[in-house]
């Protein structure tokens, strides 16, 4: 029984590990203390909300780091190419031969070849013949002179596209910084389809390019000159010369629409006067308005209707020493300019109703 005893008295490593362990009391104080650190232990959340500071502040980089990044800039520039400017195009074609009359160009012809051409390899062209993209210019003895189409005039004709021409006065203004003195033509605009339109591309001429003068492009059309018809057949005059094949009303003259409508403004628009400020409240509605400046011409104004309404409109004028007004009056259905009376301000207004498609024009007496 003594030996037994003292048998279970011995030392056993695996419970003297046991009893060195925590107890429950110490564990829970461990794990309390735990949670109160921030320092040891983070959320997920504010792990992210960390990254996200740092991405939107970032600290400044050390002086090493900035050299370094400093001489990859400078090497990355070094090695981009150059970026070439774009090819000037060229006509593709050959000039055969010529039938130069240099008292009549308008009859001079050039043989050409000219590969792809729909209309053959060897064709004859005048002068306004397409090549590609290309205009034949003028014909001479041995020589074609041709001309990009996006370097020539280009026509508004109320679309976009081909012959587009934007109204802007970049070049204008840029010009009068440094020459005031100095006066800006429009030498080629289209006719568009001769109606109250078109003057509202003048009116847009005037205002917005900022030119002194507008010549419209032909203002006598002879269709039968032209090789597969005139492109802007808009004209103020249409001469009828007829066909060898086919020679009716050979020599024979129309007066076009387009003439009444130009006349509109051109009797407005006369030399030495001065544009002045207009503006309407519809925006169907155009006013061009032209100072008199002088003794020679009366303060004048044209007012546009481009709409397919009558409108009633109240016009005030200032600034003009006239009272009473000599009116004029073109419409794309009848009136060719009609004289329709004279009108009366009446505490600076005059009160006017415009027909549909239509043009009026106002001179001071």
């Amino acid at each position: 029984m003594v030996l037994g005893a003292l048998g279970l008295m011995r030392e056993n490593p695996q419970v003297e590990q046991i009893l060195q362990q925590p107890n429950i009391i110490q564990r829970f104080e461990n794990k309390r203390n735990q949670d109160n650190n921030p320092a040891e232990e983070s959320s997920p959340l504010v792990v992210q909300a960390r990254a996200f500071a740092s991405y939107l502040n970032p600290p400044p980089p050390s002086e090493e780091k900035e050299k370094k990044l400093f001489a990859a800039e400078q090497t990355s520039s070094r090695n981009t190419p150059e970026i070439p400017p774009p090819p000037v195009p060229t006509a593709k074609f050959k000039v055969l031969g010529t039938s130069y009359y240099p008292n009549q160009p308008e009859r001079s012809m050039a043989l050409i070849w000219q590969p792809g051409s729909q209309e053959g390899y060897e064709r004859w062209v005048k002068e306004g013949s397409r090549l590609g993209h290309f205009v034949v210019y003028k014909i001479k003895r041995g020589v074609v002179v041709y001309r990009d189409n996006q370097e020539r005039t280009g026509f508004y004709s109320g679309n976009y596209g081909r012959w587009f021409g934007e109204h802007r006065s970049v070049g204008t203004d840029t010009l009068r910084v440094k020459r005031p003195e100095l006066h800006a033509w429009i030498t080629s605009t289209s006719w568009s389809k001769m109606d109250a339109t078109n003057l509202k591309e003048m009116h847009g001429s005037i205002y917005t390019a900022k030119v002194n003068a507008i010549t419209p492009w032909a203002c006598i059309q002879r269709p039968e000159k032209w090789i597969s018809g005139d492109p802007n057949p808009g004209t103020a005059f249409r001469v009828f010369e007829g066909h060898r094949f086919a020679g009716s009303q050979d020599g024979t003259c129309k007066v076009m629409r387009g003439y009444y409508y130009y006349k509109q403004v051109s009797r407005a628009g006369q030399p030495g006067i001065a544009a002045a400020k207009a503006f309407a409240m519809d925006s169907e509605v155009a006013i061009i308005s032209f100072s008199a400046n002088g003794p020679k011409n009366p303060d004048t104004f044209v007012l546009i209707n481009m709409g397919k309404q009558d409108k009633q409109i109240a016009l005030r004028v200032s600034g003009s020493s006239g009272k009473v007004f000599n009116v004029f009056r073109t419409t794309d259905d009848k009136d060719r300019y009609n004289h329709i009376g004279r009108f009366k301000l009446d505490n600076g207004t005059i009160q006017y109703k415009s027909p549909a498609r239509s043009a009026t024009t106002f001179f001071a007496r």
